[in-house]
């Protein structure tokens, strides 16, 4: 009964969730009252899969409580539970062996396949400091290490982004960019060249398998340059996709570095 718990403080949310409140979630809030009782407030931040092996004895059933009603405004929050999410760390080769001069720019590339093309090419042509595997969309998460990546190699411009040409593809560009607004971090935008590129060879070669029909979203023709939008609402309309590996090594060959970016002003 959750009336007749003598909630601690923090918990007081506890006496309104009513009937709302399944046997799982009341055990969880009896958890957190044991740790606050028992001086967690006190305790030092940790990593949330810590902090959820500590409290449940299990490392991922906290990232799970997170998504439900016990989290909010007012109720459980990751700072009370004293510990704080971490993001993998991305990978990322820079432009070994070239000669110092001005930083010319940063890539980040959703699949590992183009990764390692990428990569190889730019040691040839150094044409980014540094190129960056997004992991597909765990670069959302951990948008922030790219910004550290850009300050290690010093570059002080935007970040370019490439990926896939699909809904799924564009989405996590599109909320990687958002991420890095909101949380004030450097500018991820698309990568032009590169998905100028790729929906020419999308042109000439149609790829299998293909997607529904679909329309172009207003959030990614926004984050689209206006150059490429009407040619991105075309594919999608004819239920083509373009995965990036159609920009790969053998289309890299030859090519110069060119300047990726703006240079920073």
């Amino acid at each position: 009964d959750l009336l007749g718990v003598p909630w601690a403080p923090e918990l007081a949310f506890a006496t309104t969730l009513g009937r709302n409140v399944g046997e799982g979630q009341y055990q969880t809030l009896l958890a957190v009252q044991r740790f606050l009782a028992d001086g967690g407030r006190r305790r030092p931040m940790v990593p949330l899969r810590e902090r959820s092996l500590h409290l449940f004895g299990d490392e991922k059933k906290l990232e799970r409580i997170c998504r439900t009603q016990l989290f909010g405004p007012g109720r459980l929050s990751l700072e009370l539970l004293r510990c704080y999410s971490v993001a993998p760390p991305l990978v990322w080769m820079n432009r070994q062996g070239w000669p110092e001069r001005q930083a010319q720019g940063m890539l980040v590339i959703e699949n590992h396949h183009t990764f390692a093309s990428f990569c190889r090419w730019n040691l040839d042509v150094g044409a980014y400091d540094a190129v960056v595997y997004g992991a597909g969309n765990l670069v959302i998460a951990a948008v922030e290490y790219t910004t550290k990546v850009a300050d290690e190699v010093g570059w002080l411009g935007p970040i370019d982004y490439f990926g896939d040409l699909d809904p799924r593809g564009l989405s996590i560009g599109v909320e990687a960019s958002e991420a890095a607004a909101r949380d004030h971090l450097r500018t991820l935008r698309p990568a032009l060249r590169w998905y100028r590129l790729l929906l020419d060879r999308a042109e000439q070669a149609p790829v299998l398998p293909a997607i529904d029909p679909t329309s172009l979203r207003d959030r990614q023709a926004e984050w689209l340059p206006e150059e490429l939008r009407e040619r991105v609402a075309a594919l999608f309309a004819m239920g083509r996709r373009a995965p990036q590996e159609l920009v790969g090594m053998e289309e890299l060959q030859g090519l110069t570095a060119e300047e990726p970016t703006d240079a920073p002003g």
